[in-house]
Order: C-alpha cells, then sequence, then structure tokens
C-alpha cells in the first residue's frame, strides 16, 4: 500500500506501544466475499482497555482483536501477533 505515512509491521512494538495506553491508528485487509486474491483496505483503530481485551476496528466494525476467551490458548502478545499478521495490518508508528 503507497501512502505518505510511514506504516510499520513491528508488532511487538505495537503490543508495547497498547501496554503503554497508547490507541494507534492502522490499515487491515479485509474481504467481504472470501476473494483472498483482491482484499480491500481500511483504516482501523487499534487500542487496549484491559488485559486480553484489545480492539482493532472502525465503525463499529471489529476486524481482530484479542478477547478474554483467548486466555486459555496462548499468551496476549502472541494472540495479537497472529492477528495481526492475519488481517495483514500495518500501523502508523508514533515513534516517527
Amino acid at each position: 500500500m503507497k501512502t505518505n505515512y510511514n506504516l510499520s509491521k513491528d508488532y511487538k512494538q505495537l503490543f508495547a506501544l497498547l501496554l503503554e495506553g497508547v490507541t494507534a491508528v492502522g490499515f487491515v485487509d479485509y474481504s467481504l466475499h472470501g476473494d483472498n486474491l483482491h482484499p480491500s483496505r481500511d483504516v482501523v483503530k487499534i487500542y487496549r482497555n484491559a488485559s486480553f481485551d484489545i480492539r482493532i476496528g472502525s465503525r463499529g466494525i471489529q476486524y481482530g482483536g484479542v478477547d478474554p476467551y483467548w486466555k486459555e490458548i496462548d499468551k496476549e502478545k502472541s494472540v495479537f501477533i497472529k492477528e495481526c499478521e492475519r488481517m495483514n495490518l500495518q500501523f502508523i508508528n508514533p515513534c516517527n
């Protein structure tokens, strides 16, 4: 995706920022009809309410995140990174 923003896929850094209380802006891939060859992109808000409560979405649409029931599956950071990879999330790095 070509933008004027410095986009990052450093999900470990993004997770650390969320732990500090930062709300980030990013872009995710999505498909309405299962066409993964030509995904659409949407801008999203990325924020963390509490442990195992991370939201990635916009305008009432949640594209992904981490929910409390995943505590039994894996560590919060691992689940978050897998979700970011699944959505091909790129975020605007607030540190640049």
